[in-house]
């Protein structure tokens, strides 16, 4: 045993580099081949003069779809307009930007909330920015600071509270919300839309007055049944892997973060013969989402759980995974891993033998199904 664990160990001192050169290249290579990706989602635009273009929208991040809008009508002909060309333009069952001066420029501001006091979202300069507007009235944003001040040689940690004086303004005609104003300690996307729905059912008497509310889930999840292969250092053969993998996610907090794990399958070889073990992947995942195809990487930690005839062995190793997304409806996607397995630091250190390194490398195709 410990002759196998020596000559897997050279091996992979051997083969290191090269692997990590792959690696580089495979995420060079993916992130160069989806910027001419593009990943259109059915729409709408209305023009300046009132005119409604329906046909297909390139959805990208937040931040660019602030700045244009790419447009796609029937016949397949491509616009992209900017914001003093068009008043407003939405996602079918999606997001909705409408046109807006701010800030000596013109802006697609997301709207949260279009109703009699409505709400907008704004990313610039890598911070959430939040606005509010009422018919009769200008537009304001719904400023909030916090940070830490020094005073006579001590560190005090402040909050704004601008950001509630201008609510009470703009709903001053619902005295009714004031304690729910009151209770809004920061302003989120979230907080504002159930503002938003206390102070419309205040004042509107008879049907709702909201006409779009932004519909984010608190939680999503995804699961993805997937095949594959996986070969382990000092083993020539390939072994068939299949399982599951769950992803969940909080799209109110970030739309590209997910936690990922699931149960892999597969037989492992020893000296004398193979034995079943099942890979269970506690990871973190950042899907680039912004094209069709959408380049992945999740890294963690992968519980190797081995069933020995007498006893079973537990491992942990280091995993670092690269792959891709390509979508095919708003629920499906095909989904390609390429994962690799280190040796953890907490091994190395306990394990005479053990130098370190590439334990074992996987491929795998799955279907991603978002529940």
């Amino acid at each position: 045993m410990h002759q196998f664990k020596n000559t897997r160990h050279k091996l992979l001192k051997k083969n290191r580099f090269v692997w990590f050169l792959l690696i580089g290249f495979v995420a060079s290579s993916v992130m160069i081949s989806v910027d001419a990706q593009t990943q259109y989602k059915t729409g709408y635009v209305v023009t300046l003069s009132g005119d409604t273009l329906h046909g297909k929208i390139d959805y990208r991040g937040s931040v660019q779809m602030q700045q244009q809008c790419t447009f796609k009508d029937a016949a397949k002909n491509k616009t992209t307009y900017f914001p003093n060309q068009i008043k407003e333009f939405r996602f079918v069952d999606g997001k909705y930007y409408v046109a807006k001066p701010w800030n000596d420029q013109s802006v697609f501001f997301e709207y949260l909330v279009k109703g009699n006091v409505s709400f907008y979202y704004l990313k610039y300069q890598g911070k959430d920015r939040y606005f509010v507007d009422k018919a009769g009235e200008s537009m304001a944003e719904i400023k909030y600071n916090e940070g830490t001040k020094q005073r006579q040689e001590k560190t005090y940690y402040y909050e704004s509270k601008i950001h509630m004086g201008v609510l009470r303004y703009y709903m001053q005609d619902a005295p009714q919300v004031i304690p729910q104003i009151e209770a809004l300690e920061k302003p989120s996307a979230q907080n504002l839309t159930q503002l938003s729905r206390v102070y419309h059912g205040k004042v509107c008497a008879t049907d709702s007055c909201i006409v779009y509310e932004k519909q984010t889930p608190p939680v999503g999840i995804s699961v993805e049944p997937f095949a594959g292969m996986v070969q382990f250092n000092g083993y020539p053969d390939f072994q068939s892997e299949f399982g599951a993998y769950v992803y969940v996610w909080a799209p109110r907090m970030n739309e590209n973060l997910y936690l990922k794990t699931g149960v892999a399958y597969h037989q492992q070889p020893t000296e004398d013969e193979e034995v079943s073990a099942y890979r269970i992947p506690l990871q973190l995942q950042y899907v680039y989402g912004a094209y069709r195809v959408q380049p992945k990487l999740s890294a963690g930690i992968n519980l190797l759980v081995r069933q020995l005839p007498d006893y079973t062995e537990l491992y942990n190793n280091l995993t670092l995974n690269l792959g891709l997304n390509v979508v095919l409806t708003k629920s499906l996607a095909l989904s390609a891993w390429f994962n690799t397995d280190y040796t953890s630091f907490s091994q190395t250190m306990l394990s005479e033998n053990s130098g370190g390194g590439l334990v074992s490398y996987a491929i795998s195709l799955g279907l991603l199904i978002q529940l």
